[in-house]
């Protein structure tokens, strides 16, 4: 056919059928949980009161227990799709084909547009209760919110997450090893090279560190730790999370808990000889380290966050030793009560209504709410770990806390034309930007009467 609309000559181009795209299918190994049992159950007797015994006897019966098989990756189905969703979809396809085969039948093609109409709308309806429901539920939970925005947002079969490349030294680095040791060169290194670059005074002075409460007297002395019972140990393994990774060792949290009543005396007499003797198994230091991706170059290992894939068993004996020490350091009142973190009935959460309080507080005073935020680059690597050791075990007054403790800062915010005028600082730059006679006052009350003058001297400028 000829056209005005191309001085090129119509190419004709014959396409077959194309071959549909085959659902990626993999092989892995898998436990046979019964057969697991059935072997434990016929060798646990000889296992001897050791931990490494008790680790050996497990791991060799999870390989005795492992079948292989295949799993087909087929896309995730929407959650929402139930079965009664998955019969009107079979019905309306039936109905189709009948209305192809009898075009010229109406009866069977009102039907099939009933029933087409009917799907749709049930789709439609399942779907926004479904969700509604969902959000629903996670209204008060961000965390779980959060994931089910995730999950909404990627719903399809994951792939690898390891990045493909990463940059060292201008060098481009793609072989899988090398990524791997530079990943773990990079994780071991950081917190150290940023200690290094603390002023060494902060390293030995350890007048700065606010771990006591006010006036308290230091009587935090742990001589042993409480022996743990069998019921101790199935309460832990019962909250275990089934669906978190297996660790190093290749132990998953399933094979524990079929195993539980097996094991758990084992695990009673090895936890507590190891708390009696003051060790924590070797095997049981190994974590097997996942980086996750942040923001910012996939190709910077500075942009990635280290996950550690812990052992089960570590994670039962850590519980154990997190629960006696919490309750030791609860009942000396060791913990001061800003202390927001990792504390039972308090989060960040607490953390920000007491914030908002004190600043509510403030303006009802008509007085200025100052605030200083600071954040701390990989925190918990750089922790000064002998200077926590040695305040764990002597009497040191800390006379930052004891001046913040005595001493509240109130001072009266100026009147303006618009009402009460609240001036919030964040960050260090408070401190930092302040005239060093006001930084170099040798006494509270001079601090505090000098630092009025500067911000009510600022305030009219």
């Amino acid at each position: 056919m000829e056209s005005s609309l191309s001085d090129h000559k119509q190419l004709f181009l014959e396409v077959g059928k194309l071959t549909p795209v085959l659902n990626k299918r993999v092989q892995y190994a898998a436990l046979d949980y019964d057969k697991l049992y059935e072997n434990s159950v016929k060798s646990i007797d000889s296992v001897e009161d050791d931990y490494c015994s008790l680790e050996k006897h497990i791991l060799e019966n999870i390989e005795l227990a492992k079948v292989m098989k295949t799993k087909v990756l087929n896309p995730p189905q929407k959650d929402w799709i139930n079965k009664d969703i998955l019969n009107k979809i079979n019905l309306r396809n039936h109905l189709w084909k009948e209305t192809k085969r009898k075009p010229t039948d109406e009866n069977t093609k009102k039907l099939f547009e009933k029933e087409r109409d009917g799907v749709q709308s049930m789709i439609k309806n399942t779907k926004k209760d479904y969700y509604h429901r969902l959000f629903h539920e996670t209204y008060n939970k961000p965390k779980k919110m959060w994931e089910l925005i995730n999950t909404l947002a990627v719903n399809k079969v994951k792939n690898s997450c390891a990045p493909p490349n990463l940059v060292s030294n201008s060098n481009l680095i793609t072989d899988g090893t090398e990524i791997c040791n530079l990943f773990n060169s990079f994780f071991s290194s950081i917190g150290a090279d940023l200690a290094n670059k603390i002023p060494n005074e902060y390293h030995t002075n350890t007048e700065n560190i606010l771990m006591y409460g006010h006036n308290y007297v230091h009587d935090v002395t742990l001589n042993e730790l409480k022996p743990c019972s069998a019921n101790e140990i199935r309460m832990i393994i019962d909250n275990l999370d089934t669906n978190a990774s297996a660790g190093i060792d290749g132990i998953s949290t399933k094979a524990i808990k079929c195993l539980k009543e097996l094991i758990v005396e084992k695990l009673v007499i090895t936890i507590n000889k190891c708390f009696k003797a003051g060790i924590f198994p070797d095997s049981l230091k190994v974590a097997k380290v996942n980086p996750i991706y942040k923001a910012a170059s996939r190709s910077d290992s500075s942009n990635y966050r280290p996950i550690s894939v812990l052992p089960v068993i570590s994670k039962i004996f850590e519980r154990l030793l997190y629960n006696r020490l919490s309750d030791h350091l609860t009942q000396k009142e060791f913990v001061i009560e800003e202390q927001y973190g990792f504390r039972p009935k308090s989060s960040t959460l607490t953390a920000a209504i007491d914030l908002v309080t004190k600043i509510k507080t403030q303006i009802d005073k008509k007085d200025i709410a100052l605030g200083i935020f600071v954040d701390l680059k990989k925190a918990f690597d750089t922790i000064l770990t002998k200077t926590i050791k040695s305040n764990l075990v002597l009497n040191i007054k800390t006379n930052k806390h004891n001046l913040r403790k005595q001493n509240k800062l109130k001072l009266i915010t100026p009147r303006t034309n618009y009402g009460r005028k609240t001036i919030l600082f964040e960050g260090v730059q408070l401190y930092n930007n302040l005239p060093e006679s006001i930084k170099k006052c040798k006494s509270v009350e001079t601090f505090k009467s000098k630092l009025k003058i500067h911000i009510t001297a600022s305030s009219d400028d």
